[in-house]
């Protein structure tokens, strides 16, 4: 047996047990990725494989899930009323009750026809790049290394930004005003209009257990469809590259449209994953020695 299988598997397995114990807290999709993990590891060496391609995603999640560990506010003071007058001054709408930002705009303008495509796509934000992921393990795995780690850069360093400066979304100012207040859960704000439409509570669940109240820039929601169009283009991927493109643009309308982020954070979203991009193809994938461990980790999926 190899060094992993018999050291290395099991060891990650008790310290991310003992991580969320301990620090965060078992929920049920905890003990549901233990057990999809362990299971595939140790049933079968193409299912092994399948484990060690999803580390960058599952690396994703663990840092995500610990954001609630020590929240952003407390290290920053949050940002709120700074990105709302940005935005009201970049991009207001001029109207009869005075100038709206963008999001107060769709809060009184909207349409159940755009809340439920807004909110099918904004269910899909990680779906879909997962499934493309997918795509690029079956057909090439060098492309989904560098797809993969390039996600997870782009969390990275978006993680970062959100300690660095802590800003409130949009539904934050609407429900709050420019105070800060916590503890509070987070809001499922336009999304809500797609559960009441379909007569669900998908997103009132799921922003309820949201760690990140304060992270609304940059938006990864902006970032990750950009990624996908970058490596779809530089894959040459031409029946794929609509789509792309359409789920790109969709998922920024709605981001502004559900009241989740300000147009402002979405570029600093785009802006994010090019730049992350950019450094990735044009300066880390070309050292020799991050070169060798790609190649090794591309063979052992």
């Amino acid at each position: 047996m190899s060094l992993n299988r018999t050291f290395v598997f099991p060891l990650l397995v008790v310290l991310y047990t003992t991580w969320v114990y301990f620090l965060i807290g078992f929920r049920p999709d905890h003990y549901l990725l233990l057990f999809i993990l362990v299971l595939a590891y140790y049933a079968h060496p193409k299912t092994r494989r399948l484990v060690y391609a999803l580390a960058p995603f599952v690396a994703y999640w663990w840092l995500y899930d610990s954001i609630r560990i020590y929240p952003n506010y407390k290290l920053q003071n949050v940002h709120i009323a700074a990105p709302y007058l940005l935005e009201k001054q970049c991009f207001g709408i001029a109207t009869p009750q005075g100038t709206l930002i963008p999001c107060e705009y769709f809060e009184r303008h909207h349409w159940a026809v755009m809340d439920v495509i807004g909110g099918l796509i904004y269910l899909n934000f990680l779906t879909i790049p997962l499934i493309y992921a997918a795509y690029l393990w079956w057909i090439n795995k060098q492309y989904f290394v560098k797809y993969a780690l390039g996600f997870l850069l782009i969390c990275l360093v978006g993680f970062v930004i959100y300690y660095l400066y802590p800003a409130a979304p949009p539904w934050y100012v609407q429900l709050y005003g420019f105070d800060f207040c916590t503890p509070i859960c987070g809001s499922a704000a336009g999304l809500a209009r797609f559960d009441e439409v379909l007569g669900t509570n998908v997103f009132a669940g799921m922003y309820q257990l949201s760690p990140n109240i304060f992270g609304a820039m940059p938006s990864l929601h902006s970032a990750y469809p950009v990624l996908f169009c970058l490596y779809a283009w530089q894959f040459k991927q031409k029946r794929l590259y609509p789509f792309a493109v359409a789920f790109m643009f969709g998922t920024w309308f709605t981001a502004v449209y559900s009241g989740h982020h300000y147009i402002i954070d979405a570029i600093a979203g785009i802006f994010t994953a090019i730049a992350v991009y950019l450094f990735a193809e044009k300066i880390l994938y070309k050292l020799p020695i991050v070169q060798k461990y790609l190649k090794i980790y591309a063979d052992s999926i």
